[in-house]
């Protein structure tokens, strides 16, 4: 409110001696203002101001066009929805192809494929043979006693289906301290191993003939003879003993002979030159020199002169190997 007004004819005359203020007609009862000079109407003291509207809010969207925007809205989750699920269908294929699978069938009657039974393997046969001595039907893990008086038992590998892998060896304590190395090296093979410490070619005789009536065909390794030409005492029988050994082999798809060390005397070389003999006149008959072999190389003969040290059985378990594989043709 200012002080300043517009003068108007006033009411009654002024209050010359009055101060400006606020004044009441005693008749009308109407409020005026006396500035000193003129009553002043209190419209025209104060100072109009206008108060501009509140901004009207944005009209909302009917009912239509909200039904619009939600189908849109809809119709763009839907569509990328879609769009994941063919990436990951396509995921999901690319993955059976690379694993080189397929997709398992969930029909409830799909046969599902049968195991195959115990039925559907052939069985491997066993072979039981008997000797006139002391002897087992063991597994390649059997242990062999390393004594020059040692007895050693038969060890037998499972035959195979395949009659090209028979394999016998006979022989006596130097067979024996290689029949580790033997089981291993030859554990490919149809395997039947005999060696007995102390052993005579005749003592093995029966042993032979009950494994080569079996029938099947088979490649033989021999080494025998030390024990019937050493003097404790010699074998004056050797001679037939021999022929009656070939005999029973002569038959036989393939037999290696070992010879005997040729210092062990008289016998012994006879033992070598009968070996000899029987290799000319049989075509499946073959020498392996083992007894000259092991005399020239201190080193595979034990200190006893007689049997094969640790590196020499390994070294004749070779030869037998390769003489074997000589006899197969490979």
């Amino acid at each position: 409110m200012t002080d300043e007004g517009v003068a108007r004819e006033p009411a009654a005359p002024g209050p010359t001696s009055r101060k400006a203020g606020w004044y009441r007609d005693r008749k009308t009862g109407q409020r005026l203002f006396w500035n000193g000079v003129a009553w002043v109407d209190l419209s025209d003291a104060i100072t109009p101001f206008t108060v501009e509207p509140a901004p009207s809010l944005a009209p909302s969207p009917s009912p239509a066009v909200t039904a619009k925007k939600i189908d849109r809205r809809a119709k763009i989750i839907g569509s990328s929805v879609g769009v994941v699920v063919l990436i990951l269908a396509i995921l999901l294929v690319i993955s059976l192809v690379n694993s080189g699978t397929s997709p398992v069938p969930t029909n409830d009657t799909a046969a599902s494929p049968s195991l195959s039974s115990d039925a559907d393997f052939p069985t491997l046969p066993s072979v039981t043979t008997t000797s006139p001595f002391e002897s087992t039907t063991t597994s390649p893990s059997t242990t062999v006693p390393e004594s020059p008086g040692g007895t050693s038992p038969a060890v037998t590998s499972p035959e195979v289906p395949n009659p090209a892998g028979n394999v016998a060896i006979i022989g006596d304590s130097i067979t024996a301290l290689a029949t580790s190395d033997l089981t291993h090296t030859l554990r490919h093979y149809s395997l039947i191993i005999d060696a007995v410490g102390g052993t005579t070619m005749a003592e093995h005789l029966q042993k032979i003939e009950a494994i080569e009536s079996d029938g099947q065909p088979r490649d033989w390794v021999i080494e025998l003879g030390s024990n019937d030409a050493l003097p404790e005492p010699p074998n004056p029988n050797w001679a037939s003993d021999f022929a009656n050994e070939v005999a029973a082999l002569q038959t036989q798809r393939c037999v290696v002979f070992l010879t005997v060390n040729p210092h062990f005397g008289s016998i012994a070389l006879g033992i070598n030159g009968a070996i000899a003999g029987a290799v000319a006149t049989h075509p499946n008959f073959h020498l392996l020199d083992w007894g000259d072999i092991e005399f020239r190389k201190p080193q595979w003969m034990d200190s006893d002169g007689i049997h094969p040290s640790k590196s020499g059985a390994v070294e004749m378990t070779k030869l037998d190997h390769q003489a074997i594989r000589d006899c197969q043709g490979d």
